[in-house]
């Protein structure tokens, strides 16, 4: 164009599902426990505009999301000879995000750059979102027909990555720097919407509903070497090529409210990293990561006392990349909504 902008436009569709089982209490003579299978399913529609700026490192994108996350309730029995409860569907969040991203990526172009990287990663973004959500799970009855009555919450999310991957003067020794901020401003979030500051995108030492809140700071040192280069091993359709090892530390909190509201929590753990291909062609990078949550602390969930830290938690993974946790791939925290 004659402003030199040739946006690349793209359209996506998600469905993502899962069945579980719960129980939950009914009073008909007596509380009974009543056992039902429950289907949790995210349809979300992506609409997005990507625009590089200057090179292919930096690229700006622009888009709009709309998600719908529903609970499907299986038939169940109701005790004392009252019958047999028809499934229904509870849509519990309607959601409408317009967001703002920009990302650098500046990774030397090296053999290694995947599983051991150098250079700069830069992420930012921001969404104004406008969510439709029944949080109370409260109907009225409109001719006959159950009406979710939803509560709305608008507000802005602001988030930035940082990491600097550093050369070492030993040979394919690396040191990473990384931190991450982010706020929620302009407007009350439910908790459902909040920051999450543990598992793979945060600190490793804690599960990832664990840490939460309106703002989230975050730091991690790692250092990361080669413990063989040159593998060359085959297993059925696996071809392995390297294999690194790293240990790591990490600080940081999520919290609601002015940062005096902080507590700041740390961990450290380590992580070996295997590269490979599978049928000779396809990549396959294979994580295992093990980290401990130095501080104990608890938090008060539907009436319960959960205590969390003093413990070792591990992930694995195998994926097409190591960087299972990489900022707004997938929006791992908007994904993740449909099960809290």
């Amino acid at each position: 164009s004659a402003l030199g902008l040739e946006p690349t436009a793209s359209v996506e569709l998600y469905n993502i599902s899962r069945v579980t089982s719960t129980t939950f209490p009914l009073f008909v003579d007596r509380e009974y426990e009543i056992p039902v299978d429950v289907t949790y399913n995210l349809l979300e529609f992506d609409a997005t505009l990507r625009q590089p700026i200057g090179s292919e490192n930096t690229v700006v994108k622009v888009g709009y999301t709309r998600s719908r996350y529903a609970a499907d309730i299986g038939s169940f029995i109701i005790p004392d000879g009252v019958g047999l409860q028809q499934a229904f569907r509870n849509v519990y969040l309607l959601g409408t995000n317009v967001w703002l991203q920009a990302t650098h990526r500046a990774i030397h172009p090296t053999v290694d750059e995947a599983i051991n990287p150098v250079g700069r990663t830069i992420a930012f973004r921001y969404t104004y979102e406008n969510n439709d959500y029944n949080r109370d799970l409260e109907y009225d009855v409109r001719n006959g027909l159950l009406v979710p009555l939803y509560k709305q919450f608008k507000f802005h999310r602001w988030e930035l990555n940082w990491a600097e991957h550093l050369r070492l003067p030993f040979s394919r020794h690396t040191l990473s720097l990384s931190a991450r901020g982010g706020a929620i401003t302009g407007g009350a979030a439910d908790t459902i919407f909040h920051f999450y500051g543990g598992g793979l995108i945060g600190l490793k030492g804690y599960p990832f509903y664990s840490i939460e809140g309106t703002r989230v700071a975050q730091a991690k040192a790692e250092y990361r070497l080669p413990i063989t280069r040159d593998l060359d091993t085959r297993i059925f359709q696996f071809y392995f090529t390297k294999l690194y090892a790293s240990v790591f530390a990490e600080v940081g909190d999520a919290w609601t409210g002015s940062v005096a509201a902080a507590a700041w929590k740390k961990d450290a753990g380590v992580e070996l990293r295997l590269e490979a291909f599978s049928f000779y062609s396809y990549p396959t990078r294979i994580s295992l990561a093990g980290a401990y949550g130095f501080d104990r602390f608890t938090r008060r969930i539907q009436g319960e006392t959960i205590t969390y830290g003093k413990e070792w938690r591990f992930y694995l993974g195998i994926l097409f990349d190591f960087n299972i946790g990489e900022p707004f791939g997938g929006r791992m925290e908007e994904k993740m909504r449909w099960k809290r």
